[in-house]
C-alpha cells in the first residue's frame, strides 16, 4: 500500500536523522514507491506518473541535500576564531584589576557564559540536522512535523485497510 511505503519513508528519514543510519537506507525506502508508479502508469494519464516521479525525484534532492549540510562544516575557521578571542577576553578579564573581587568574578562569570553559549550556538547553527544522542539542539530542525505526518499516515493506511 503506497500509504504505507510513505510511512516508512518517513520513519527511516526521521531514523537516519536522529541515529545517523545510512543515507542510502532512506533512499532505498523512497525506491519502494516504483512498483506503484509501474501499476499506475497505465491505470492513470501520464502527466500524473511523471508527476509523481518528479516528486520522488524531489525527495531525494532534499534528502541529498540535507546530508551534505550534515557532513559540511561551514564555519570552521570561525570556530577557530570565536575560541581564541573568547579565551583571550577571559584571560584579560582575569588579570586585569577591575575592582572589589566579587563584582570582578560575577562579571567574569556573566561573560564567560554568555561566550560559552554563543560558540554552542554557533556550532548549532552550522549543523542543523545534528541530534545528538537522538535529541534536538537549541537550534536544531524539529522533527514534530515528521512525526506526526508519519502517524496520519499510518492512521490513514490502516483505516483504509481496515474499510
Amino acid at each position: 500500500m503506497p500509504l504505507g511505503v510513505l510511512a516508512e519513508i518517513s520513519a527511516s528519514v526521521r531514523q537516519w536523522l536522529t541515529n545517523d543510519t545510512d543515507l542510502d537506507e532512506v533512499i532505498a525506502e523512497v525506491r519502494h514507491l516504483n512498483p506503484f508508479f509501474m501499476v499506475f502508469a497505465p491505470k492513470i494519464q501520464p502527466g500524473f506518473t511523471t508527476r509523481l516521479k518528479s516528486e520522488q525525484a524531489n525527495i531525494r534532492k532534499l534528502l541529498i541535500r540535507m546530508d551534505t549540510m550534515r557532513r559540511t562544516s561551514y564555519v570552521s575557521a570561525g570556530y577557530l576564531i570565536a575560541e581564541i578571542t573568547a579565551l583571550m577576553i577571559l584571560v584579560l578579564l582575569m588579570i586585569t584589576e577591575i575592582g572589589p573581587l566579587a563584582p570582578t568574578i560575577l562579571v567574569v562569570g556573566v561573560i564567560t557564559g554568555l561566550m560559552t553559549y554563543m560558540l554552542a550556538l554557533i556550532r548549532d547553527l552550522d549543523n542543523p540536522f545534528e541530534y545528538r544522542r537522538g535529541r534536538p539542539g537549541a537550534a536544531d530542525v524539529d522533527l514534530a512535523v515528521l512525526e506526526e505526518s508519519e502517524a496520519r499516515l499510518r492512521s490513514l493506511a490502516a483505516t483504509i485497510h481496515s474499510g
